[in-house]
């Protein structure tokens, strides 16, 4: 029994290193793209330490993150030449980066996600009498849902673990709330 439970183990530690990353970010031509990149641009006096890009200052990009997108999409390059499909890098499929925004469709979908909620809001306040019993019930679902779309913006803008986190636990305690709503309407 214990053969078989050490097999088990085995089994399924060897799963993990296929989840923690993926075929573009596992590639030896990422890795070396990447390692390359940031001996040339990385160091005191390198390309992206003299003069970073505004936008990729202002979210926070640093020069190892810049070599990462790069690097990305030379390896991208590198597979679909040579007739492979396009892997993805770190659990993610590539996304083209726009004024430093990782997901600028995305971005701009939460954002318009936001100015929904807040105009159908403020429709219903003008049309709802706030006595009405589910009055303050959806006005705390709106401010649920809109913190909710602050932070998917924030993450699709910059992936980062607090952000993903963030986006994460608001897109959980949404459908938490409206499943509250259902159940007292």
């Amino acid at each position: 029994m214990s053969n078989l439970l050490w097999i088990l183990v085995i089994y399924f530690l060897n799963l993990i290193t296929v989840v923690i990353s993926s075929s573009g970010d596992r590639s030896k031509f990422y890795v070396l793209c990447v390692d390359r990149c940031s001996l040339k641009d990385c160091k005191i006096g390198g390309e992206f330490k003299r003069y970073p890009p505004f936008d990729l200052q202002l979210l926070y990009w640093s020069c190892k993150d810049n070599c990462s997108y790069g690097c990305m999409w030379e390896t991208v390059t590198h597979f679909t030449t040579r007739g492979l499909d396009v892997p993805q890098f770190h659990g993610k499929w590539p996304f083209i980066r726009a004024f430093g925004l990782q997901e600028p469709a995305s971005v701009l979908f939460s954002l318009l996600n936001f100015y929904a909620h807040v105009r159908m809001y403020n429709t219903f306040r003008k049309n709802v009498h706030p006595s009405n019993p589910m009055f303050y019930v959806w006005t705390y679902f709106m401010i649920v849902c809109t913190h909710g779309w602050i932070w998917s913006a924030v993450f699709h803008a910059r992936d980062k673990y607090f952000t993903e986190v963030m986006d994460y636990s608001c897109a959980f305690t949404t459908v938490l709330t409206l499943l509250y709503c259902l159940l007292l309407r």
